[in-house]
């Protein structure tokens, strides 16, 4: 199986053969995200690496300011996945998928898992990135969506350039998957609201990152142009 070409940039897919419906108690017990303002975003933060994802001693998450204006260069400390939800077949049958896409060898790839939920209710929004358009500061990225209930909104846009319109946009609904090379392409999702009124919303995904031990591939990347100000990095229609 080989690594994905560097020229690739992103790919819309659907998880096949998947019981999205196992994640929903760990989804369900995720704890705040004490980084964001407001009660909208729970969050869980783990590292695996190896065939049978080894998870890695825990370290904080930390991305540039040149990428995240919000909390670049803020470690963050979040809870970690439960044991649990590694544990499932259907967690490991999600990365066989994403290690198949990509063409990865697990022993020369340490992953970064975000499970992620994004509240609404009434007239409060969610918003899944509050930071704006923007890359994550890794090699590879798929955000998985498992799970939308009683929610509008929270459209996915790929961009070449944060400036530029959107080269493709799409909602996506439980079992879509998006593959993108972090280091060509951008990505961000919109607000979620309410479908109907007096009843709470969620969507609910992971984003798995990739760091690749695979130098060759790396350098062989035409890095994209992004030496904009951290005032370019603002959220969309917020």
């Amino acid at each position: 199986m080989a690594l994905i070409s560097p020229d690739f940039t992103f790919s819309h897919q659907q998880l096949a053969d998947l019981d999205l419906n196992a994640f929903a108690p760990s989804f369900a017990n995720l704890p705040p995200d004490p980084y964001v303002k407001g009660d909208f975003r729970f969050r869980r933060y783990s590292r695996y690496t190896g065939p049978a994802l080894s998870r890695l001693p825990y370290d904080d998450f930390v991305q540039s300011r040149s990428i995240n204006y919000l909390s670049g260069d803020i470690p963050r400390e979040f809870a970690e996945i439960e044991p649990t939800l590694t544990e499932l077949a259907e967690f490991q049958h999600l990365f066989a998928q994403v290690n198949g896409f990509f063409g990865l060898d697990p022993a020369r790839a340490v992953y970064g898992v975000h499970q992620i939920r994004i509240t609404c209710s009434g007239a409060d929004h969610g918003l899944p990135v509050p930071e704006g358009i923007h890359q994550d500061g890794f090699d590879l990225i798929a955000i998985a969506c498992i799970a939308r209930n009683n929610v509008d909104g929270a459209e996915t846009g790929i961009f070449y350039h944060p400036q530029d319109e959107p080269a493709y946009s799409a909602t996506l609904f439980p079992g879509d998957i998006v593959y993108c090379n972090d280091r060509r392409v951008y990505h961000y999702t919109s607000a979620l609201q309410v479908s109907s009124a007096g009843v709470c919303g969620y969507r609910d995904v992971f984003v798995i990152t990739v760091t690749l031990k695979d130098e060759q591939w790396k350098n062989s990347i035409l890095q994209p142009a992004s030496s904009l100000s951290d005032s370019s990095f603002q959220p969309l229609g917020v």
